[in-house]
């Protein structure tokens, strides 16, 4: 054997090959739940993705959209690119997929069989939740900011543990 294979692949693209979108030519458009894009003169996508690419340091730049086969489409390098019609929608989409509440307390949590129950008061109310491997599933991003992950998949966010109460603290502390 010569060392090649005679199967037929799909040439990977090349790491460093990034599609930047111009945002004068993006055009959104909201379609039932879906997020319809029209590259100017080119295609039109009738549901796509935006995920940002850096959420928790720079929420304005670099977001790659992606079509419903979760391709890659192209990266828009900044939001406040795109006029304010297009904007809205994006913000809109990127609403729902990131939204994660802020743990404003910690009223309880119950550890039994290898979960824990926990119990908070976030922006948007009282939560319960349950988490598994509590190691891996409590990120500590800043040495004072956290983010707490449920067995749904679930985020919330701790955004400075030195601004909760002391008795909130002092409990997620035992697990950091």
């Amino acid at each position: 054997m010569n060392g090649t294979s005679s199967a037929t692949s799909t040439p990977l693209p090349e790491a460093g090959q990034v599609r930047y979108l111009d945002s004068k030519k993006l055009r959104f458009a909201k379609h039932g739940a879906c997020l319809r894009l029209t590259l100017e003169d080119e295609i039109s996508y009738l549901d796509v993705e935006i995920i940002r690419l850096f959420p928790l340091s720079d929420l304005d730049c670099y977001l790659t959209i992606r079509d419903k086969d979760n391709e890659e489409i192209g990266i828009l390098a900044r939001l406040s690119e795109l006029d304010e019609e297009n904007r809205n929608l994006v913000l809109e989409k990127l609403e729902r997929r990131y939204l994660m509440p802020i743990v404003e307390r910690v009223i309880n949590v119950e550890e039994r069989f290898g979960t824990a129950a926990w119990e908070v008061e976030t922006s948007r109310g009282k939560r319960k939740f349950t988490m598994r491997n509590l190691r891996e599933n409590i990120a500590q991003v800043t040495p004072y900011r956290c983010l707490l992950s449920d067995v749904d998949g679930n985020r919330y966010d701790v955004r400075d543990l030195r601004e909760l109460d002391p008795a909130s603290r002092a409990i997620l502390l035992r697990y950091l």
